[in-house]
C-alpha cells in the first residue's frame, strides 16, 4: 500500500540506518526479480533509481553494493526505455569501475549489468564503450575467475562487439588475442559466446574487410573456427558457421585460410542437418568460396561439394535454395570453362529453372539467368574444341518441361535486365532461323 511504499522509500533513503538503508535494498530487488512482468515502472515512479544508482558507490559496504547493482540491473534488463533510464542516471561508469572490485559477486553482477545495457543497441552499446568497458570486461579474464563470472562476461565481451554500426575496429581489436584463447575454452558456453563475438567482428561490409583481416591475422583462429565446424552441440556450430560464412567473404587471403582448414566434411554435414539455418548458413559459406578466385573454386569442385549444393538448389526450402542458386551462379562466373564442364549437369539447369519459375525478386532471377548464359558460353567453347554439333547444354534446357517457355516469358519481364538477359540466351541458343524462313515464304 502507499503507506508501506513511502516507508520503503524513506529506508532506502537512510544513509544514517545501514542496516534500514540494506533491507530496503533487498526489498526492492526481489520485487524488481518477480520473473513475470515486474513492476519496473512502478519502481522507477517512486523515483528511487538514482538513490540505487548512488549505493553503488558505497565501497565501504560490498552487500549494499551487490544488492544495488542487482537492482538496477534487474531494471536494465526490461524495455529499452528503461535501460535508457539507467544509463542516463550515470550507472555505466559506475559498473564499469566495479568490475575492479574485489568481490566476486559484484564484479559478476556489474558485468552483468553492461551486457543488458550494451546488447539494447548500438548507441548503448557505445556508451559502454565510451566508459572504458572493453579494457576492463578483458581484465576479469584471470586465473582466479569463476566459470560463471566468465560465462557472464564472455557473453557482455559479444555484446560489446556486437550492432550496427560495428564499434571501432581499435576496440574491438584489443579483444581478439583474449578470443583467440576463449573458442580453446573448456566450457562451451564461453566457446558459444566467443564464437557469436567473433561472428559480429567478422560481419564486415567495408571495402578493405579490415576486421576479416584483424581476426584472420591471429595465427590459428580461423583454422579453430573451422575446427568447431565438426563439434556435436549444434548451439556451438551455429556461430561457427556464421564466423566461417562471414570470413569467406573477404579477400583471396581469409578465404584460403578456411579452405586450408579443411572444411568440406563438416560443411557437408551442415548441409545435410535437420536445422535449416545450419543448411543455409552453410550454403552461404559456399556461395562465397565459389565467389572467389579460380584455384579456390577448384578446391570445392575437387571436395565434391557442388553436388551437395546441387541438391539443394533442388530440393531444399526456398531461403537454402537461394544460396545454392549464389552458388552455382558464382562457379559459373569465376570458374573457367573446364571446371564447369564438370559440375553443369542437367540437375543444375533444372535447378536453376525450377528457381526462375518460383518468381523469385528480379534480382536472383537475372542471377539465374546469368548462370545459364555463362554455362551455356561454357558448352560452345567445348564444341569448338571438340568440333561437335550444337551446345550440349542447350540439350539440356530443350529437355526441361517448360523451360522454353519461361525464357520466352520472361523477355516480357519488368525488369529491363532480366528481359534483356533472358532475350540473349533465346537469341543466341534458342532461335530458329527456319521459323523466319517459313513467315518469309508465306507473305510471298
Amino acid at each position: 500500500d502507499a503507506a508501506s511504499t513511502r516507508a520503503l522509500v524513506e529506508q532506502l533513503h537512510a544513509a544514517h540506518a545501514p542496516a534500514q538503508q540494506l533491507a530496503a535494498t533487498v526489498a526492492l530487488r526481489k520485487v524488481l526479480s518477480i520473473e513475470h512482468r515486474p513492476p519496473i515502472d512502478r519502481v522507477l515512479g517512486l523515483g528511487v533509481l538514482p538513490t540505487l544508482v548512488a549505493l553503488l558507490d558505497r565501497h565501504d559496504n560490498t552487500r549494499l553494493q551487490f544488492e544495488a547493482a542487482w537492482a538496477v540491473t534487474n531494471i536494465a534488463s526490461g524495455t529499452a526505455t528503461q535501460t535508457r533510464a539507467v544509463v542516463e542516471a550515470g550507472a555505466v561508469p559506475k559498473f564499469v569501475a566495479l568490475l575492479r572490485s574485489r568481490d566476486a559477486d559484484v564484479q559478476d553482477q556489474c558485468v552483468w549489468a553492461l551486457g543488458n545495457i550494451a546488447g539494447d543497441c548500438a548507441a548503448l552499446r557505445d556508451r559502454c564503450l565510451h566508459a572504458g568497458a572493453m579494457p576492463a570486461v578483458i581484465a576479469l579474464f584471470d586465473e582466479h575467475a569463476s566459470d560463471a563470472l566468465l560465462r557472464n562476461a564472455t557473453w557482455t565481451l559479444s555484446n560489446l562487439c556486437r550492432g550496427k554500426p560495428a564499434p571501432a575496429l581499435d576496440v574491438v581489436r584489443m579483444a581478439l588475442p583474449l578470443l583467440r584463447a576463449l573458442v580453446e575454452h573448456h566450457d562451451e558456453a564461453v566457446v558459444i559466446d566467443a564464437l557469436w563475438a567473433l561472428s559480429y567482428i567478422t560481419d564486415d561490409s567495408s571495402d578493405d574487410n579490415a576486421r576479416i583481416d584483424a581476426v584472420a591475422r591471429q595465427t590459428g583462429l580461423v583454422s579453430h573456427c573451422v575446427a568447431l565446424l565438426a563439434h556435436s552441440n549444434a548451439k556451438l556450430v551455429t556461430p561457427a558457421l556464421r564466423t566461417v560464412g562471414n570470413v569467406v567473404t573477404g579477400a583471396e587471403h581469409p578465404t584460403q585460410l578456411v579452405i586450408d582448414a579443411g572444411p568440406w566434411a563438416a560443411l557437408r554435414d551442415a548441409l545435410a542437418s535437420r536445422k535449416k539455418a545450419h543448411r543455409k548458413e552453410a550454403t552461404w559459406a559456399l556461395s562465397n568460396i565459389f565467389a572467389g578466385s579460380a584455384e579456390q573454386i577448384g578446391a570445392a569442385l575437387h571436395a565434391g561439394m557442388m553436388h551437395d549444393v546441387v541438391r539443394a538448389l533442388n530440393d531444399d526450402t526456398h531461403d537454402v535454395r537461394k544460396e545454392a542458386m549464389w552458388a552455382v551462379a558464382n562457379a559459373a562466373q569465376g570458374g573457367d570453362a573446364a571446371q564447369t564442364r564438370t559440375w553443369a549437369t542437367p540437375a543444375v539447369f533444372a535447378g536453376l529453372f525450377k528457381w526462375m519459375a518460383s518468381k523469385p525478386d528480379a534480382k536472383t532471377c537475372e542471377v539465374a539467368l546469368e548462370a545459364v548464359y555463362n554455362i551455356m558460353e561454357a558448352g560452345d567453347e567445348q564444341r569448338s574444341h571438340s568440333h561437335t554439333p550444337g551446345n550440349m547444354y542447350a540439350r539440356h534446357v530443350e529437355a526441361l518441361p517448360d523451360a522454353l517457355d519461361l525464357l520466352f516469358e520472361l523477355q516480357d519481364h519488368k525488369s529491363e535486365r532480366v528481359y534483356e538477359k533472358a532475350q540473349a540466351i533465346v537469341e543466341r541458343w534458342f532461335y530458329d532461323d527456319d521459323d523466319d524462313d517459313e513467315s518469309d515464304t508465306d507473305d510471298d
